[in-house]
C-alpha cells in the first residue's frame, strides 16, 4: 500500500476543486458517491449537514471500510468529506441580494489598496486622506463584515464581492 496516500491527497484535491465548481447538491453528492467508491466503500449514509460544532463523523457513516484504509486514505476521505458537506451547506443557503453591498465607497477603496499590500499611510498618500481617516474606514470595514484582522477583511471582502483586484 506504500505510495497511496500522495495518490488520494491528490484526488482529494481534485475532488475539492470540482465541488467548489459545482452549482448543484446533486452534482456534489454524486461526485462524493463516486470517489468513495473508488476508495473501497460500499456505501455510505450522510445523514444531514454538520452544523457548528459538529464533525464530518457525526454526520457520515459508510460501511465496507477495506481494512487498509485507516492507513493510508483515511485523511483524504477526511478532507473530502469536510469539503463536501461545506459546498453543501454553502449551496444551501439563499443567494445575497447583489445590490445589497456593506461597505462605502471609500472603505472598499480602502481595502482594494489593502489588498495590494499598502499601508495606511501608503493608502492615505495615494488617496489623500491621513493614516488616521484610513485607519478608520478600514477599522469600519472590519466591523461591517465581521472580521478579526485586515487580512481576514480583505479576504471576505473578496469572496463577498465587495471588492474586486
Amino acid at each position: 500500500m506504500q505510495g497511496l496516500e500522495p495518490y488520494w491527497g491528490r484526488r482529494a484535491l481534485e475532488f475539492v476543486d470540482a465541488i467548489e465548481a459545482s452549482d448543484s447538491s446533486a452534482c456534489v453528492i454524486s461526485q462524493f458517491e463516486r470517489i468513495i467508491g473508488d476508495l473501497g466503500f460500499h456505501g455510505y449514509i450522510m445523514a444531514g449537514i454538520p452544523t457548528a460544532g459538529q464533525s464530518m463523523a457525526q454526520t457520515t457513516i459508510a460501511n465496507g471500510w477495506p481494512a487498509e484504509w485507516f492507513d493510508e486514505t483515511k485523511s483524504a476521505l477526511h478532507l473530502m468529506g469536510v469539503f463536501a458537506h461545506g459546498r453543501l451547506r454553502a449551496l444551501s443557503r439563499p443567494a445575497p441580494a447583489t445590490s445589497a453591498r456593506r461597505l462605502s465607497a471609500p472603505e472598499a477603496e480602502v481595502l482594494r489598496w489593502a489588498a495590494r499590500g499598502k499601508t495606511a499611510w501608503e493608502t492615505g498618500q495615494i488617496l489623500g486622506l491621513s493614516e488616521r481617516n484610513v485607519r478608520w474606514h478600514l477599522e469600519e470595514a472590519q466591523r461591517k463584515l465581521m472580521t478579526k484582522n485586515k487580512t481576514a477583511t480583505v479576504a471576505i471582502a473578496l469572496v463577498k464581492r465587495e471588492i474586486s483586484l
